[in-house]
């Protein structure tokens, strides 16, 4: 049996690409915290934000002591 081992260029293109990779999906958090201002605040959500919102908002809420979660939308005794 032969052992195959990873040359020093393969390497560094895997960290090239890596690098790349990570750049990229950097960019859109970097535009949200440069465009936040007095009036808009760049909470870290880039999809669903309306629903990473409302989970802050309930982890808030268990911060302040309100660690049983009640929804107004159900039929059921809570």
């Amino acid at each position: 049996m032969t052992s195959i081992a990873v040359e020093q260029r393969e390497w560094r293109w895997v960290w090239i690409y890596a690098g790349v990779v990570v750049f990229i999906s950097t960019i859109p958090y970097l535009i949200g915290f440069a465009k936040q201002g007095e009036e808009w605040r760049f909470t870290g959500f880039v999809f669903a934000v309306e629903d990473g919102n409302s989970y802050i908002a309930k982890m808030m809420s268990g911060s302040y002591g309100s660690w049983l979660f009640r929804s107004p939308y159900t039929a059921y005794f809570q």
